[in-house]
Order: structure tokens, then C-alpha cells, then sequence
């Protein structure tokens, strides 16, 4: 069967849309990953949104992308529904993704500007808390080891909600989820951040003012930071 020389192409300017589409990237809010993990959990059941970040390309598994934000703290995990160039890791790039709720977030990635590798709003940290002039009542934690909360935590009823504050090692951070370890490196525990805190080092002492709701399990949310 012979395809005409305008049928041909037309089949390559049709073809070439599928590799080349457009959005209007005005759309996209500027976001640090970070504050997209935030802003997730509040997001409401079936909403939309559309994002952009300054990123660092981490890794490629088929047709999920993985890139970290510029602190490495924050891992964005994105689906492709087309082909984009490839990229070496390590590599900085801005992303533009929309996020669909749906008990969790759904990411697919719209496109990627590969020039831009400078981060805009999404970098301004001019929003991280001042932890030293906190304005949680600390004096409404009670200091407990975290072998000891461990403990607790097992005989305290649902539903029951307590303020502790422990003096712990910092050991990572994922996203929203930072990880600290007991002083003795026995008991590690796996806090929620609602906001900003100022960065900490691998090791860093630092004492944590933390809310625990029993839900069964206890819930762990991050209220402060004494460095």
C-alpha cells in the first residue's frame, strides 16, 4: 500500500504533536517539594493542582521519574505519559507536574524545562520558622526518654493525646518525616513536620517538642526544635 507524499506528511507532523506538546506553564505554581508535601496532606479528596519545581534528577524505573529537591530532603516520585530527553543524575532541571488527590497524590508530569536549573519562589527560605522564638508553651511537654515513651505508648488508650519532649540525635529526614535516635541509638522515632524547621545535621543533638494521638498506633507530629 503507497502513502502519498502529503499523507506522509501528515503522519509526521501528527506523529511529531505526540513528542512535542505544549502547556501553558503560567498555570504551574512554584513550589519547593517540601511545601508540596505539605500542602498534599491538606489538599481536598479529588482535587487538581498544577506544579512546578527546581529539582535534581535522581533516577528513572520504566515510566517513573524520581527527582530530589535541591536539599535532597524531598524525593517527588512522577509518572510519564510521553517521551522526554534524557537526563543524567544529578541533573538539574524545573518540572511541571499536576497533582491529582486520591487518598494520596497522584503526580504526572507535563514537562521539563532543562535550561532552567535555577530555583525561583521555590527556593526563597525566608518562611523557615524561628525555632528560637518559638510560640509553643514549652513548659507544656513533659521530658520523656523515647524508650520510655516506646513503653507508654502500648497501655495509653485511643484517642488519647499527650505532649512530650525529648532530647534526641538527629538521624534523616524524608519529606515531611524526620527520624530521630534515642541518645543510646536504641529507639528511633518517626515524626510528622506541619511546617518549616530549620535544617539539622546527620548526628545533631537537639531536643523535640512533639504531639502523640493514639490511633491505635501513636501518631507522631513535630510541634518544635530546641537546637
Amino acid at each position: 500500500m503507497k502513502i502519498s507524499i502529503i499523507g506522509f506528511l501528515v503522519l509526521i507532523v501528527t506523529g511529531g504533536l505526540v513528542f512535542s506538546q505544549s502547556i501553558n506553564r503560567a498555570q504551574y505554581i512554584d513550589i519547593d517539594p517540601f511545601d508540596y508535601e505539605l500542602q498534599s496532606k491538606q489538599a481536598a479528596e479529588g482535587s487538581v493542582r498544577k506544579y512546578k519545581s527546581t529539582v535534581i534528577f535522581s533516577a528513572q524505573a520504566g515510566t517513573t521519574y524520581f527527582f530530589s529537591s535541591l536539599d535532597r530532603g524531598t524525593t517527588l516520585m512522577v509518572e510519564v505519559t510521553r517521551r522526554f530527553n534524557p537526563m543524567s543524575f544529578g541533573q538539574r532541571v524545573t518540572i511541571y507536574y499536576t497533582a491529582t488527590k486520591n487518598y494520596l497524590d497522584s503526580l504526572v508530569l507535563d514537562d521539563i524545562d532543562y535550561e532552567n536549573t535555577t530555583a525561583g519562589p521555590s527556593a526563597n527560605r525566608s518562611n523557615l520558622h524561628d525555632d528560637s522564638a518559638s510560640s509553643v508553651n514549652r513548659y507544656q511537654y513533659r521530658e520523656i526518654d523515647p524508650f520510655d515513651f516506646e513503653l507508654e505508648s502500648k497501655v495509653i488508650p485511643n484517642g488519647s493525646v499527650r505532649k512530650y519532649r525529648s532530647t534526641v540525635v538527629f538521624a534523616v529526614q524524608t519529606g515531611t518525616t524526620f527520624f530521630f535516635n534515642s541518645l543510646d541509638g536504641g529507639t528511633t522515632l518517626m515524626v510528622e513536620a506541619a511546617r518549616r524547621h530549620n535544617p539539622m545535621t546527620f548526628g545533631q543533638i537537639v531536643t523535640i517538642y512533639y504531639t502523640a494521638t493514639k490511633n491505635y498506633v501513636d501518631n507522631l507530629v513535630l510541634d518544635d526544635i530546641e537546637y
